[in-house]
């Protein structure tokens, strides 16, 4: 007596039973009785179902890794401008106004009777942001955590080298 075969389109309706019935918690013994087949070939559907979705979820991952990689490369970017554009040369320019005696006007407002206007244009230099370094050295940490090459590192100095060196001398 031959085996029972199942055609394509039976074995994905039962893998979408399966699927269904794994989701809310089943064992493969309640798949195997719900779609009216052996445990084995239950077992092996759930094999089949959990390597698609462990492929489908390193899929996944791989996409948002790739999507916040973009992200974090177009944040550095802006960032690095924002820093560039943070120093330079500005023009700095200083208006005086002197008023010495007010008379009232005809229309009942004051009128200055002497009045001087001095106005300086000067160019200084400033200095670059740091805040942004601290920003671009987050970026860059986040961004070798997401590409797997981050180590850490954590220095902790604890006096004992001085002295040691000075004990040398």
């Amino acid at each position: 007596m031959p085996a029972h075969t199942r055609t394509r389109a039976q074995i994905e309706y039962d893998r979408r039973r399966i699927a269904a019935l794994l989701v809310a918690g089943a064992t493969e013994l309640d798949c195997a009785n719900e779609i009216g087949q052996s445990w084995s070939l239950a077992h092996y559907d759930c094999r089949v179902l959990r390597q698609q979705w462990r492929r489908e979820a390193a899929a996944d991952i791989a996409q948002e890794r790739a999507n916040l990689l973009a992200e974090c490369r177009q944040a550095r970017r802006e960032v690095w401008e924002e820093w560039r554009d943070s120093g330079g040369e500005r023009e700095v320019v200083t208006t005086k106004q002197r008023r010495r005696g007010v008379q009232l006007g005809q229309r009942g407002g004051d009128v200055p009777v002497d009045s001087t206007s001095e106005a300086s244009k000067r160019t200084e230099t400033r200095h670059r942001n740091p805040s942004y370094l601290d920003t671009l050295k987050g970026l860059m940490e986040f961004e070798a955590r997401l590409l797997g090459v981050a180590t850490q590192v954590d220095v902790h100095h604890s006096g004992i080298a001085n002295r040691d060196c000075r004990d040398r001398l």
